[in-house]
């Protein structure tokens, strides 16, 4: 079981977050993500200055509608 943290608001959030610093290319970040999801990470973390958040959001969105992942069980984190 993933340890999770709870926040002020009872919401429940993973402790340990994938990074996505530096990853760019559509190419990669594709099979990044699904490494990182089989290997059990839920919440990941962006940044608009890393230019990948549409990339990130298409691949964990085709995993969802696929059924192989469910909404409410992958977090996003990201910054301005």
């Amino acid at each position: 079981m993933r340890k999770m943290i709870t926040l002020n608001n009872g919401f429940q959030l993973p402790v340990l977050g994938y990074g996505t610093y530096r990853i760019k290319e559509p190419e990669i970040i594709k099979p990044l993500i699904e490494k990182a999801l089989c290997t059990g990470y839920r919440l990941f973390d962006t940044a608009a200055v890393y230019q990948n958040e549409e990339y990130i959001g298409q691949v964990l969105q085709d995993k969802i509608r696929q059924g192989e992942l469910k909404r409410e069980n992958v977090f996003i984190t990201s910054k301005l």
